[in-house]
C-alpha cells in the first residue's frame, strides 16, 4: 500500500513538472525558427555547367538546395553558427565559401581562399567557377637532373674524375714506367709457362 501511495506521488509530480515546463520549451522552440535564415544565390555560369548536373550542399551533405532552370537556389531555415557551402560539378572547380549566421538572422558569407585569406562576398551569393578541373598531371618531359642525383652516378663520376685527374698528375714518363713494368711482368710470366 505504502509502495503505492509513493508511486503516485512520484508521478504526479512528473506530470506536474511537464505541464509547467511545456509552454516554456514551445516558446523557446518559436524563438529559435524565428532567428533561422534564407540563405539564397545563384551559379552564374549555370547554362555552361547545367549538363553535367551541378549540386549544391551545405555542411557536406547535410543539406541540398534545388536549383532552378536560370541557376538560383536557397536553403531555408538555416540555424544560426557557421556553415560551408559547396558548389559540386564533375568537371569545374567551385571555391569553397562559409557562411555565418548571427542570432539575429543576419548572413555574412566568405569565399575561403588558400592560406588565411578570406574575402567577403555579397548576399544573395553570386557563384562563378574558377576554372576546369585537372584529374591528371601531364607528362614531364625527359630531364637527365634525376639521374645526376642518383648516389650511385656521382660516386662513378667522381672515380672517373679522379682516375683521369691522377692520370694527367703523373705525366707520360710515369706512364711510360708503368708499361715497361706490365711488359717485364708479362715476360716473366711467358717464360713460367714454357
Amino acid at each position: 500500500m505504502q509502495f503505492q501511495r509513493q508511486f503516485l506521488v512520484v508521478n504526479l509530480l512528473l506530470s506536474m513538472t511537464f505541464v509547467y515546463l511545456a509552454p516554456v520549451t514551445a516558446s523557446s522552440g518559436n524563438q529559435e525558427s524565428a532567428s533561422m535564415a534564407t540563405v539564397r544565390g545563384q551559379l552564374q555560369d549555370f547554362s555552361a555547367v547545367r549538363q553535367w548536373n551541378p549540386r549544391i550542399f551545405l555542411n557536406v551533405n547535410e543539406r541540398q538546395a534545388i536549383i532552378t532552370a536560370d541557376g538560383q537556389f536557397a536553403f531555408e531555415n538555416v540555424r544560426p553558427g557557421s556553415h560551408i557551402l559547396e558548389v559540386v560539378v564533375p568537371n569545374r572547380f567551385y571555391q569553397k565559401v562559409r557562411i555565418d549566421v548571427s542570432s539575429t538572422g543576419s548572413i555574412r558569407a566568405y569565399k575561403e581562399d588558400q592560406g588565411m585569406k578570406a574575402s567577403t562576398i555579397t548576399h544573395p551569393l553570386m557563384l562563378r567557377a574558377e576554372g576546369p578541373v585537372q584529374y591528371f598531371l601531364p607528362r614531364e618531359g625527359f630531364s637527365i637532373i634525376p639521374y645526376l642525383r642518383n648516389p650511385m652516378v656521382l660516386m662513378i663520376v667522381v672515380f672517373m674524375g679522379m682516375a683521369w685527374f691522377m692520370s694527367k698528375l703523373q705525366g707520360t714518363e710515369a706512364m711510360k714506367e708503368a708499361k715497361e713494368q706490365m711488359q717485364q711482368f708479362n715476360d716473366m710470366a711467358d717464360k713460367i709457362r714454357n
